[in-house]
């Protein structure tokens, strides 16, 4: 061999076929294993319990989903299954932010699994943010402004000091 040469070092990973190898783990077979698993590395990760609880409620509210869809396994969710969810959470008569919300937090959850290696494939690759209108609300008028400033009754000591809180604001 030559100085310059190096020799060429073999993989040391078993080709073994990926569908097989991932979806064996409990947690691709089970909906309430997964969400046990991912919400103890939430933990381990020391998000607040508010977080948890979140977590908790959009997972409990996906399980329930698929269900009713005749999905029983994470494995099986795909971006159809997802989109159809928010279908039926539009008819339901759900805000564009509340649909979101859930998406944000089934998208973590299905992020985990596919990072920790429980899934082949995250079905959140194909489903797309939703867009909700930003409304633009009115500011105050000078007139109106005018009317807020008027309204506390300088005579006394509570009017008095809401008169100097809205000077100090405007």
């Amino acid at each position: 061999m030559s100085e310059k040469s190096k020799p060429i070092r073999r993989k040391n990973t078993i080709a073994v076929s990926g569908y097989d190898a991932v979806n064996n783990s409990v947690e691709a077979e089970d909906f309430q294993v997964a969400a046990i698993t991912f919400i103890r590395h939430c933990r381990i990760r020391n998000l607040s319990d508010g977080t948890i609880t979140y977590y908790k409620d959009v997972l409990s509210m996906l399980n329930r989903m698929m269900e009713s869809k005749g999905i029983k396994r994470p494995m099986d969710v795909d971006a159809d299954a997802i989109h159809e969810c928010i279908l039926s959470k539009r008819q339901e008569g759900a805000v564009d932010a509340t649909i979101d919300k859930y998406l944000r937090g089934w998208r973590a959850y299905f992020n985990f699994l596919n990072t920790e290696g429980y899934l082949t494939s995250n079905p959140f690759d194909k489903v797309a943010k939703i867009k909700s209108e930003r409304l633009i609300i009115e500011t105050f008028s000078k007139p109106q402004i005018k009317q807020l400033l008027d309204t506390p009754n300088k005579q006394t000591l509570t009017g008095y000091r809401n008169f100097v809180i809205n000077v100090k604001e405007y």
